[in-house]
This record gives structure tokens, sequence and C-alpha cells, in this order.
């Protein structure tokens, strides 16, 4: 994985971080980052654009458990979740960062091969490499 595209998304994730970083934290901004970062990687694997929705409410619990959905992959719609169950506040960026990158793959395997992604260590895996392209080639 190497290419402008990377660069460009490891330098956007970085430039919102030390924005939010300084105390300048912007839900718009927010919104404006992951459809970006959605229309980037879209366009470089050559698939389909998804919608985005970032929801400014706290993530929901599963079910009645502890657990809670950090983001959700339905056909072509992300939906990911900008609050904190507890303390109602913004999520770190790493966790919005990771979390859509989490749902981007599920729409490259869906659109490319018709199928969901089991979530095993292949995924993470592939999930991983992602990650640290992007952050690597955006420094």
């Amino acid at each position: 994985m190497t290419g402008n595209w990377l660069f460009k998304m490891g330098y956007l994730t970085r430039k919102i971080k030390n924005i939010e970083d300084s105390g300048s934290y912007s839900y718009d901004t927010r919104v404006e980052y992951v459809n970006t970062m959605a229309s980037m990687f879209c366009a470089h694997c050559g698939i389909c654009k998804c919608k985005i929705t970032l929801r400014n409410e706290p993530r929901p619990y599963v079910d009645n458990t502890k657990k809670t959905l950090y983001g959700e992959y339905r056909g072509k719609h992300i939906v990911l979740y900008n609050l904190t169950p507890k303390t109602k506040k913004p999520v770190k960026l790493e966790v919005l960062f990771d979390t859509l990158l989490h749902e981007l793959l599920h729409h490259t395997d869906q659109f490319e091969y018709g199928l969901y992604a089991e979530h095993d260590n292949k995924f993470y895996k592939r999930l991983e490499q992602l990650k640290n392209a992007i952050m690597r080639h955006g420094k």
C-alpha cells in the first residue's frame, strides 16, 4: 500500500488531531473529516462511495450488555457514534479513526466480494496494516 492517498489520509488525521489536542473541537470538522477520509478511501479502492453519518450522540449499548456499538455498516451506509456512553463527551479521534477504517473495510468486502467480513484475525490484521500505512505515510 503506497501512494498519495495514504499521505493525504495520514496528513488529514494528524491535522485534525493537532487541532483537537489544542482544545479546539468541532463536530462539523469531524463530519467533514470522516466524509473526506471515506471519499479518498473509496476513490483509491475504485468502489462506490458510501454514505457516512456521524451521530452526535452516545454510542448505544448492545442489547442488555455492557458493550457499546462504535459504528455500523449498513450496506453503502456507515453510521458512527461521536460521543462516549458514560460522559457523553466526544470519543478520542483515534477511536473515530479506527472505527471509520473498520467500517470501510466492511464496505470494501461487501462491494468487492459480496460478503460481510468476519471479525477474525485476518480482518484485524488488515485493519492494523491499513492504519499503520496511513499513519506512516502521513508524517
